[in-house]
């Protein structure tokens, strides 16, 4: 869970709480081809994490 406070928001006026699943490894297929890529590392609200990720929930709260 990361939990943004709205200076660290993209419109700087929402509490933004989010749940994310990270991942070691991912790809994408094109036409059953692998695409070249690796999941880069990361930091999301203070932890480390790569850029291979699920987003489970989104909640923005007007403070």
């Amino acid at each position: 869970m990361v939990d943004n406070q709205p200076d660290a928001t993209p419109t700087g006026k929402h509490h933004l709480v989010s749940v994310f699943l990270d991942a070691d490894d991912a790809q994408i297929l094109v036409n059953g081809e692998r695409i070249p890529g690796k999941p880069m590392p990361r930091n999301v609200g203070g932890r480390d994490i790569t850029s291979a990720f699920l987003a489970f929930s989104e909640t923005w709260i007007r403070d």
